[in-house]
């Protein structure tokens, strides 16, 4: 959600809280842009906050954990629409395939 082109991405910004379970686990968000001049890892904790401004921000569980995140969109328009990176964006195609399979 880094620029206004609509009807393709929007621009927003936004907010993640997060819940581990159990507790004492942990995850990690990757914040980063195409162009990389954004590339950052961030340790996800029980109880974590995240502001994300712009970027693709993936996040990930250790294994055995378990992972919630309530999170909050900012902007002009009240639409959400999803703007995958490119070299990612094939997963998407997968999950609906294999919701097709069951």
């Amino acid at each position: 959600h880094d620029k206004e082109n609509y009807p393709e991405e929007i621009k927003m910004e936004e907010v993640y809280f997060y819940k581990v379970y159990p507790p004492q686990g942990f995850g990690i968000q990757r914040v980063f842009t195409e162009e990389r001049d954004i590339d950052e890892l961030f340790l996800i904790e029980d109880n974590s906050l995240l502001t994300i401004k712009r970027g693709y921000h993936p996040v990930v569980a250790a294994p055995g954990y378990q992972i919630y995140y309530l999170w909050v969109l900012a902007g002009e328009r009240r639409e959400q629409i999803f703007y995958d990176a490119p070299e990612h964006k094939w997963i998407r195609y997968m999950e609906r395939v294999i919701k097709e399979l069951k």
